[in-house]
């Protein structure tokens, strides 16, 4: 089965050092990374090298102490923003 949008949450504790601001990618299957901003919340978001017809992207973002993350293959950039400013 083919899943168009995956969401997670994972618990963080980077302490006052981290945070998505610090991310950094150094993978060679990481075609661009972009900050961008989710309500206010820093935020990442991940193109991944994949087949030219099958982009993955991911949009990391940080509220508080729990860090979300949409992943698609399906969905552009901008619709995955909204979905990620629609979520509370």
């Amino acid at each position: 089965m083919e899943h168009d949008l995956t969401i997670r949450q994972f618990g963080m504790a980077l302490g006052e050092q981290g945070g998505i601001k610090n991310l950094r990618f150094a993978s060679d299957q990481v075609a661009e990374s972009i900050s961008v901003d989710v309500n206010g919340h820093p935020a990442l978001m991940v193109m991944h090298r994949a087949p030219a017809d099958r982009p993955v992207r991911e949009l990391v973002w940080q509220e508080g102490d729990v860090m979300l993350e949409l992943l698609s293959q399906v969905l552009a950039p901008d619709e995955m923003m909204r979905i990620a400013a629609s979520m509370q």
